[in-house]
């Protein structure tokens, strides 16, 4: 940024525009997590199919990986894992990307 004389605040250009001192900050177009949540909750119930933790560490795990009071497989129940599934496998189909590749212990559980 530097290079192409983009300062910030100082060059009215950088991260952001700035405008009478004030930098604008551009409106985010909604954005659907559901696939990314559903990725990381497959994820976890592979940690527990390959044997790393169990439950109980696995989601105090990613309580303080991400510093929340309510770990990775505390939002799987609050979504269901019925949709976590249904959002894999169109992800999946759509993507033949390996991280929406439902676990066993998902398929399981529905």
């Amino acid at each position: 940024m530097v290079e192409w004389g983009k300062l910030g605040k100082k060059s009215g250009e950088g991260f952001y525009r700035w405008v009478d001192g004030k930098p604008e900050v551009p409106e985010a177009e909604p954005a659907d997590i559901l696939p990314v949540a559903a990725a990381a909750v497959n994820e976890a119930l592979r940690e527990i199919e390959e044997g790393i933790a169990d439950k109980e560490t696995i989601n105090r795990a990613y309580c303080l990986a991400v510093g929340s009071p309510v770990g990775i497989l505390d939002v799987a129940e609050m979504l269901g894992y019925a949709t976590i599934l249904d959002v894999l496998e169109k992800k999946y189909a759509e993507t033949n990307a390996e991280t929406f590749k439902p676990s066993e212990t998902l398929k399981d559980t529905v």
